[in-house]
């Protein structure tokens, strides 16, 4: 009960019992009535910050409020102080910091409201001292008191730092790479680690040359012991890395990390075949004296380039139309870029959504012989093509990947429509919270089917009936936190017997399996018209209306268990479901509800899922401090706007100088790669979508003059080509594991530097050869679905063929003045911007864009079209994401 509840029941009491004195006890009788005055109502006190952070080097002061909402005589207010709950990282002790009022009055053991007075502001001054520390975390809390009670804001907290994150107050270490130990050998190199003003992580950069043997490793190690601290997932020089001064090795606070940085005891080694404890080693030695770099400017081409590589990441495929409104708004040196890529993500986030449901069903009438999944599968490119809110697709479809459907189960492919909503769900949620997503997720009956909860009862010893445990199994190991403890950057949490920490037990499992007991169609066809579901059983089956999987499943309360459970254990203690009287629908909603609440909030579940979506976006091999970075936006409910943001303009994401690192970016997955493609040379069918007739022909040809039309970029047309053989396709998967393992990494040299690539698990001879075939196909013919006989009386397969549009190519070739190699060059340098960020030409490519010009400018002229096209899309530059 409220402590201060009771204390109000005590003073009646009291008064009570003092008016039964007053009247003789218990039967007596008054001839004076006695009056209590009434209890006052106690005020509540809150506190708020106004502004969060000390700054030792400026003085600045960090600054909050405590203020009470009745009351005019003075008010002492309890307070307790308290650190970071992360012991790894910084808290305030008194020596760090004076709390005094607005006034100037030092604040004492409590704070003090003056009387008629409904506020006070509290300031924090740090105390200036010539020690290095990282940033320390102070909170403030109001304790519980009979004379007030307390808001919904009881705490706040500030953060001390040396000094803002500016040029000025960088700290730079430097080093020098010499033979190590008792290595003989010419390899030399020079090293810097630049130090942000509050010490927090800072930029590593090095390189060296000469090295006697292949490189094998490279380390950062403590002297003088040798202790490993961090693994540098690299190969070969550094530009630009992030290191945060996570606790490694031995130590186990980042201050402890900062102090033998400033100490001089970190070191970086480069190990190789001949030396494999190392053949060079340079120690970080920090010199107060030089200055750090202005930050390097990038040239228009960088530029340039970067606002491909962002397009890339964020659509279906980079465009001329998508790349020059960006270009026309960022400055030459690119300063703003940050800026306007913000606008255009929430100019994404506002457009209206492109929807698969809407497409499919529209487009279902048209072709009324054609099996449904068909037409969905075909609906997906129309909107990864020509849809407006590309991101918000792109989002969706990396969503898909792990919130795994899949229309090989034949009960979902029947279910055409269902999975179609499903994939609008998606992408509803894809700029609101996972744990929403997750939640619909949970309840979606094509989810249901697809990992056996739908039909799920509750057990009956007697019957010999356990509950279905495959959803259970794989909302905490696919869809949450994962199979072991995370750190906050993605890294696996050991315990104390250095091995890691499971996040869940098979008994788990069996509890976790009691909360999706009950679950079945909430709809059901009567003929033409949608009614209630009263039937546990009913079948599974498609029909023509579909509505059983276009609503989510509804619990049966017979068969729900509403026992008490106990779920998995994480920081904050073991989740828990109590048992309920109340065996309503609503209550096992709420329970789910619950359930899904804490399994996104699980400590594990933010770097887990953000370094997916980072894979699917930006790169496979993500810095730690990157993940981190991301997972922090994440948070417990899964803000995914501010994940796609943080994932987008993250400064590994947004560096344009990557394309010369060896570990950075990703195998395009294969429908990403065709979908580039078919943007960029404008794939179209001879059937618009809105009202447009294609005059070309003696006969025109109508457009389908689509309600939807409107949503889609102009010019859109009908792209039907049909389930093409490139390994992937759109809610296709083969299991629940996806189509690749998010730590797959094949053998060879990728696993001997501890890289992965997920997207290869895809890649075989076979994969390959298909997918080159249908490249082949588009260039030399055109791609379609072969329905099942004539269409309608209008539209016929020739109709429907997607052909590649050639007129900017040969535009481009007459253009240019020169030779044929003038004017080749010039197309092959469109295509490797537009597909590949210009890394052919910006990395000076010899072999594959000599050998492209070469053999442009040589072909005869029916032939340059299908060269041009089918060597850009073939290039290893293509299959790879920088």
């Amino acid at each position: 009960m409220n402590k201060t509840v009771i204390n109000k029941k005590l003073l009646m009491t009291l008064a009570s019992l003092s008016i039964l004195s007053a009247c003789g006890g218990g039967g007596g009788s008054s001839e004076k009535e006695v009056k209590v005055a009434p209890t006052p109502e106690l005020a509540t006190v809150s506190i708020s910050t106004l502004v969060s952070i000390a700054v030792e080097k400026n003085n600045q002061i960090a600054k909050f409020k405590i203020e009470r909402d009745s009351g005019n005589e003075e008010l002492t207010i309890n307070y307790q102080l308290s650190g970071n709950s992360d012991v790894t990282k910084g808290s305030a002790s008194n020596n760090d910091y004076q709390l005094f009022y607005a006034d100037g009055t030092a604040v004492a053991d409590n704070f003090i409201i003056p009387a008629n007075e409904s506020s006070r502001i509290v300031e924090l001054v740090p105390n200036k001292d010539e020690s290095f520390e990282v940033p320390e975390q102070l909170n403030i809390n109001i304790a519980e008191h009979d004379s007030y009670q307390l808001g919904e804001n009881a705490s706040v907290s500030l953060t001390i730092i040396d000094a803002e994150n500016t040029r000025e107050n960088a700290k730079v270490f430097y080093g020098v790479f010499a033979p190590q130990g008792d290595a003989i050998t010419s390899g030399t190199g020079v090293l810097s680690f630049i130090l942000q003003g509050d010490n927090e992580q800072g930029e590593l950069n090095y390189s060296f040359t000469n090295l006697g043997s292949e490189q094998t490793d490279q380390h950062i190690h403590l002297a003088p012991s040798g202790t490993m601290i961090k693994d540098l997932e690299e190969f070969g020089n550094i530009e630009g890395m992030v290191w945060d001064l996570a606790p490694g090795g031995i130590f186990k606070t980042e201050q402890e990390m900062l102090d033998t940085l400033f100490n001089g005891e970190f070191f970086v080694n480069i190990h190789s075949a001949d030396y494999p404890q190392g053949e060079i080693s340079a120690t970080l030695l920090y010199d107060a004296n030089i200055t750090p770099p202005a930050p390097v400017d990038l040239t228009a081409a960088d530029v340039d380039r970067d606002i491909i590589r962002f397009l890339n990441q964020t659509t279906f495929g980079a465009t001329p139309e998508d790349y020059e409104p960006l270009r026309a708004q960022i400055n030459a040196d690119g300063s703003n870029r940050m800026q306007v890529y913000n606008q255009w993500i929430d100019q994404q986030i506002a457009m209206p959504t492109s929807s698969l449901y809407d497409f499919t069903d529209a487009i279902t009438d048209y072709f009324p012989e054609e099996p449904g999944v068909y037409v969905r599968r075909d609906a997906f490119y129309n909107l990864a093509l020509h849809g407006k809110d590309q991101l918000r697709q792109r989002m969706a479809f990396a969503l898909s990947q792990i919130l795994v459907v899949s229309d090989e189960a034949a009960a979902i492919r029947n279910a055409y429509k269902g999975a179609s909503l499903y994939w609008d769900n998606l992408a509803s949620h894809a700029f609101g919270y996972y744990n929403d997503a997750l939640y619909d997720a949970t309840l979606s009956p094509i989810m249901g089917t697809w990992l056996s909860h739908l039909y799920n009862q509750k057990q009956d010893v007697g019957a010999g009936y356990y509950p279905d445990e495959n959803y259970a199994r794989e909302v905490m190991q696919l869809f949450s936190f994962g199979l072991v403890h995370l750190n906050k950057d993605g890294t696996i949490a050991l315990g104390e017997d250095n091995l890691p920490i499971p996040t869940y037990n098979n008994e788990t499992i069996k509890e976790m399996a009691r909360v999706f007991t009950g679950l079945s169609f909430r709809y059901k066809n009567d003929g033409a018209k949608k009614v209630a579901n009263n039937n546990f059983f009913l079948g599974d089956w498609a029909n023509e209306y579909q509505y059983r999987w276009l609503e989510p499943m509804k619990f049966f309360t017979s068969e729900h268990d509403y026992g008490s459970k106990t779920l998995f254990t994480d920081v904050n203690g073991t989740v828990t479901v109590a048992a309920s009287t109340n065996k309503t629908e609503a209550a096992a909603m709420a329970e789910v509800a619950h359930v899904v609440d804490s399994l996104v909030a699980h400590s594990s579940t933010a770097p887990f899922i953000s370094k997916q979506l980072i894979q699917r976006f930006v790169t496979s091999n993500p810095s730690t401090g990157y993940v981190e970075r991301v997972a922090n936006k994440f948070a417990e409910k899964g803000d995914l706007t501010a994940t796609i943001k943080a994932i987008l303009l993250d400064e590994e994401a947004r560096n344009p100088k990557v394309q010369n690192s060896i570990s950075f970016g990703k195998v395009k997955e294969p429908v990403i790669q065709l979908t580039a493609a078919l943007r960029l040379f404008k794939a179209k069918s001879r059937i618009a979508l809105d009202d447009t007739a294609d005059t070309t022909f003696e006969k025109p040809i109508p457009g389908l003059d689509l309600e939807l039309a409107s949503q889609y970029q102009p010019g859109a047309s009908l792209i039907r080509m049909g389930d093409i053989e490139i390994g992937q396709r759109a809610l296709g998967a083969n299991s629940v594991f996806n189509f690749y393992l998010p730590s797959y990494t094949p053998s060879g040299a990728l696993a001997s530097n501890s890289l992965m690539s997920p997207e290869l698990q895809l890649l075989t001879e076979a994969q390959m050869f298909a997918t080159m075939n249908i490249y082949n196909t588009l260039m030399t013919d055109s791609l379609y679905r072969n329905g099942p006989g004539k269409y309608s009386e209008v539209y016929d397969n020739w109709h429907l063929k997607v052909w590649l549009q050639q007129d900017d190519y040969w535009d481009i070739w007459e253009k240019t003045s020169g030779t044929d190699t003038d004017k080749a060059t010039a197309v092959v340098d469109h295509l490797d911007f537009y597909l590949n960020a210009g890394q052919m030409k910006a990395n000076n490519n010899q072999g594959t864009r000599k050998i492209f010009i070469e053999n442009l400018a040589n072909s005869a002229s029916s032939n340059r079209f299908k060269l041009a096209f089918y060597g850009s899309n073939t290039s290893p530059e293509f299959m790879i994401q920088k």
